[in-house]
């Protein structure tokens, strides 16, 4: 008699990219995002560069900056709704004046203490 295989039931890849990299601690915390102006990509890639001229940083430029959104929106997106399904995500507001984003992110990570 043949030996029966184990069909290994693939998980989803949110949850499998999700058990990768956390931790034991990590499975229990919130995912804190602090969204921009979505509708307008420009803007985002605008805020890069301006950073680039005040940090030093060389590699804010616009060529980098449509890579990282789009690195974002191929492979940080897909995990946000099964945070969301977890109760495990936090959006923050990141438009306004640097104050106003502190404001917002001390209030959401205040809200889950």
């Amino acid at each position: 008699e043949p030996a029966e295989e184990e069909v290994e039931q693939e998980e989803p890849q949110e949850q499998s990219v999700a058990d990768e990299t956390a931790s034991e601690e990590q499975k229990e915390e919130v995912v804190y995002v602090v969204d921009g102006p979505s509708e307008d990509d420009d803007e985002l890639v605008k805020r890069i560069i301006a950073r680039g001229k005040t940090s030093g940083r060389a590699d804010d430029t616009e060529e980098t900056a449509k890579k990282r959104l789009d690195t974002y929106y191929s492979q940080t997106m897909p995990l946000k709704d099964f945070y969301i399904k977890e109760g495990k995500y936090a959006k923050i507001d990141g438009v306004g004046s640097i104050d106003d984003i502190y404001s917002n992110i001390k209030a959401a990570i205040d809200a889950v203490k």
